[in-house]
């Protein structure tokens, strides 16, 4: 369940799925986005480095580069409201997102 047309924009399918995606679920939920993302525009990846995993959180970062598909996976999220809630760290102005993700409960 990928792209299904010529210019690589996530279907409505896979958007919905995003929105309604169950709730505490969200490691999941960030590697099936990041299956989605067009990383020439941009970039989804979870953040690796000097920053460890912060009280059971993972931190992502990512950034749309500006094109529409990538925006709508935002968006998507951004309409996952638990997911938002509990996740959404900051925006920046231009597209730059950051995310703490909780590990799954067990």
């Amino acid at each position: 369940m990928t792209h299904p047309d010529d210019e690589m924009y996530p279907s409505q399918e896979v958007l919905a799925m995003i929105a309604a995606w169950r709730f505490g679920e969200y490691p999941a939920l960030m590697r099936f986005v990041e299956e989605q993302w067009i990383d020439c525009y941009g970039f989804f990846e979870q953040s690796t480095g000097k920053f460890e995993p912060f009280n059971g959180e993972t931190p992502w970062k990512c950034a749309t580069g500006g094109w529409s598909g990538n925006e709508s996976l935002i968006d998507a999220l951004r309409d996952n409201v638990g997911f938002w809630w509990t996740c959404w760290e900051c925006s920046v102005r231009g597209g730059y997102y950051e995310f703490h993700v909780p590990e799954e409960a067990s």
